[in-house]
C-alpha cells in the first residue's frame, strides 16, 4: 500500500532510519550531513554522491520502514491528464510525479517522500487526498519528460470531438476495416489504455506470425504494419493523436531515453504474447510527421533446427553436413538481406553444437541464444568492434567460430587467417549468389591463393513463399512455359497456384522455404580461383562439375508443390 501524505509528519528523519535499518553508522551520516551542506544538497542525495549507499538501498529501507510501496516506474504508462495535475514547474523542482487518480486519491511517486517541502507544495496545489509511493529518481524524471511531452491518453482529453453515438466510432475517429479485432476493442473503449493498445499490437502481429512491426506517422493518422512471409501488410489505422503515447510507451519497454526525439535510438526488450517468449528488436527513427518505431519480432520459444532436420533437397543436405564437420575452413552463407542466411547459420552452429567443443559467435546482434555457445555481441559504440572481437576470440582456444557478417577487408582477412590455422570458420556475405562470393573477397584484397585454400564451401540461398495446403490449387503449365524453363516436355507437369482461406488470410501462402545452391571448391575451380577468374567462369565450371543452380533448385519446390512458379522467378531474376 502506499503512505498517505498526512501520515508523514509522524515518521523519523532519513538519517534515523537509515541508522535502524543497520545500513548506515553514526560516523557515516556525520560525514554526509557535512557533504550535504557543503554542497548544498539532500541527505539522500550526499550518500549516493559518497558511495556510502546506493539509491536502491534508501529506497528498499523508506519503503520497509515507512511501510509504503515502491514501486518500476519503467512498467507504468501514465495518463498527461493525471500528471498534470501537478504543475510542471513543481514537479521537477521537487522530483516527482502523480501516476493515478482513483476514488478520490491522487497517487505520487517521489525519490525522497521526507522532504518537507515537496509534501507541503503538494499538499497546497493538490485538493485530493494524496497517496505516496516510492521510485528512483532517474525514472521519476522519465516520466515527468513523458507526462509534459505527450498528448493526454484518456477519453475525456478529447473534448467536443467524442462520438459515442457513431457505430464503430469512439473518441472522434473512425475504426478502420483492417483493424484487428484487439486493437479495435481498445479504440472502440470508454478509455483508452495506451499500454493495453501497444501489448494487443504486438500480440496481434506474434498471432500472424508477423517478423516485424512497423509503426510509421502519416500527416493525419498513425499507419501499422506487419512484415508477414516477407511482405509488409497495412493491419491498423489508428488517430495521429496518440502517436506520443505509444511511442513514449515502446521507449519505456525498451529502456530508451523518452526525451530524445532529434537522434534515432535502437534497443532491445522481452514480453511474453499469447505464450511466446519474444524478443522484440527497437529502432526509432525521427521522421518528418513524428517518431517511427519498427519492432522485430524473434520467438525464444522456437527452437532452431538442425542443418540434419531442414527440409532441404537431400543431395545438397548430406554436401554441406560433409562439409561442416571439417576441421578447419572457411563456410560461406550468400544472399541479399532478408534471404534467410543467419537462421542458416545458426542451424550450422546447432548442427555442431556439443560440449566436446568450444563454439564462439561474433554478431551484431544476437539473435538467438545457443546453450554451450559463447555468444559476443559486437557493439562500436561500447567498443567492441567487429574485428576486435574476433582477435580475442582466436585467444580462446576456439573449435569453432560463427562470424555474423564478413562485412570489411579485415574482418574477412582474420576470418580466413583463423580458417587457415585449424579453426571451422562460419560467416555470411552480402553477394547475389554463391560463385559471387569469391568476387566479393578478391574485391576485398584476400589473395587469391588464401581464397583456394581456405573456402571449404559457399551457399547462395533465397527464401519463397511456401503455399498454403489447405487452399492451393493445381494447374497445367503451357507447353511453351515447359519449353522456356528448360524442362523435359515428355513428362506431364502440375503446378499449383495460391487460392487463398482462412488460415493463410487470404493470402494463399503460409510461411516461407529455402532454396539453395551450393558451391565447393574442386581442383579445377581451386584453380580458377587462383588465375582470378570472374563469377560467370566459375559458375559454368560448376554447372559442368553437377553445380545445382537456384533457379534449378527453386524449380523442383515448384514441381513438388511447395511454391509457385512466380515466387521462384522473381527470387531468381538477377541471377
Amino acid at each position: 500500500m502506499g503512505l498517505l501524505i498526512n501520515n508523514l509528519s509522524k515518521t523519523k528523519k532519513l538519517g534515523e532510519i537509515l541508522i535502524d535499518a543497520k545500513l548506515l553508522n553514526q560516523t557515516q551520516l556525520e560525514t554526509a550531513l557535512i557533504e550535504a551542506k557543503k554542497r548544498n544538497l539532500r541527505l539522500g542525495a550526499a550518500l549516493t554522491n559518497l558511495g556510502i549507499l546506493s539509491e536502491d538501498n534508501m529506497i528498499d529501507a523508506l519503503s520497509s520502514q515507512l511501510n509504503v510501496k515502491k514501486i518500476d516506474l519503467s512498467k507504468i504508462i501514465i495518463d498527461p491528464a493525471v500528471g498534470k495535475i501537478i504543475p510542471e514547474g513543481l514537479s521537477r523542482q521537487f522530483k516527482m510525479v502523480g501516476i493515478s487518480l482513483s476514488d478520490g486519491i491522487f497517487t505520487v511517486a517521489l525519490s525522497d517522500p521526507l522532504n518537507v517541502f515537496a509534501t507541503d507544495a503538494l499538499r497546497r496545489h493538490v485538493h485530493y487526498n494524496i497517496e505516496i509511493v516510492l521510485a528512483k529518481e532517474h525514472e521519476i524524471i522519465r516520466a515527468i519528460d513523458f507526462v509534459y511531452t505527450a498528448k493526454d491518453i484518456s477519453k475525456a482529453s478529447f473534448g467536443q470531438n467524442i462520438a459515442t453515438n457513431t457505430p464503430g466510432a469512439a473518441a472522434g475517429f473512425s475504426i478502420p476495416r483492417a483493424a484487428s479485432a484487439t486493437v479495435k476493442e481498445v479504440l472502440e473503449s470508454e478509455d483508452i489504455n495506451i499500454i493495453k493498445l501497444v501489448d494487443n499490437i504486438i500480440f496481434s502481429a506474434s498471432k500472424n506470425r508477423a517478423s516485424d512491426i512497423h509503426i510509421e506517422p502519416l500527416t493525419d493518422e498513425i499507419i501499422v504494419r506487419e512484415r508477414v512471409d516477407g511482405e509488409l501488410i497495412d493491419v491498423n489505422r489508428i488517430p495521429l493523436q496518440f502517436l506520443n503515447p505509444v511511442i513514449a510507451r515502446i521507449k519505456i519497454m525498451a529502456n530508451m531515453d523518452i526525451a530524445e526525439k532529434r537522434n534515432p535510438q535502437d534497443s532491445r526488450f522481452e514480453i511474453n504474447a499469447g505464450g511466446k517468449n519474444l524478443d522484440v528488436r527497437v529502432s526509432i527513427v525521427p521522421m518528418i510527421n513524428g517518431e517511427k518505431a519498427v519492432l522485430r519480432l524473434l520467438d525464444k520459444s522456437l527452437s532452431i533446427s538442425k542443418v540434419s532436420d531442414l527440409p532441404l533437397d537431400k543431395n545438397i543436405k548430406d554436401k554441406i553436413l560433409k562439409i561442416i564437420y571439417k576441421k578447419y575452413g572457411l563456410f560461406l552463407i550468400t544472399g541479399p538481406t532478408g534471404s534467410g542466411k543467419t537462421t542458416t547459420a545458426y542451424s550450422v552452429i546447432t548442427e555442431l553444437n556439443s560440449l566436446n567443443k568450444n563454439i564462439v559467435t561474433v554478431e551484431d546482434p544476437v539473435e538467438y541464444k545457443i546453450r554451450h555457445v559463447n555468444q559476443i555481441e559486437a557493439n562500436l559504440r561500447g567498443g567492441v568492434s567487429f574485428t576486435g572481437a574476433l582477435r580475442a576470440v582466436l585467444r580462446q582456444d576456439p573449435d569453432i567460430i560463427l562470424v555474423g557478417e564478413i562485412r570489411d577487408d579485415e574482418t574477412a582477412r582474420i576470418s580466413i587467417q583463423a580458417a587457415l590455422t585449424g579453426h571451422f570458420v562460419v560467416s555470411t556475405l552480402h553477394t547475389q549468389d554463391a560463385s559471387n562470393a569469391i568476387s566479393r573477397l578478391l574485391d576485398m584484397r584476400i589473395e587469391p591463393f588464401l581464397i583456394s585454400s581456405s573456402l571449404a564451401g559457399a551457399v547462395g540461398q533465397r527464401l519463397v513463399k511456401k503455399l498454403c495446403d489447405k487452399c492451393k490449387k493445381p494447374y497445367t503449365p503451357e507447353p511453351a512455359v515447359i519449353k522456356e524453363l528448360g524442362l523435359s516436355s515428355d513428362a506431364a507437369y502440375t503446378f499449383y497456384k495460391e487460392a487463398g482461406c482462412d488460415l493463410c488470410r487470404d493470402t494463399g501462402f503460409y510461411g516461407r522455404i529455402s532454396i539453395m545452391e551450393l558451391l565447393m571448391p574442386t581442383r579445377n575451380i581451386q584453380k580458377l580461383i587462383i588465375e582470378r577468374a570472374d563469377s560467370a567462369q566459375i559458375r559454368s565450371e560448376a554447372v559442368g562439375e553437377g553445380f545445382v543452380p537456384l533457379r534449378t533448385a527453386g524449380l523442383k519446390k515448384v514441381i513438388d508443390g511447395s511454391t509457385t512458379l512466380e515466387e521462384v522467378l522473381q527470387a531468381t531474376q538477377d541471377i
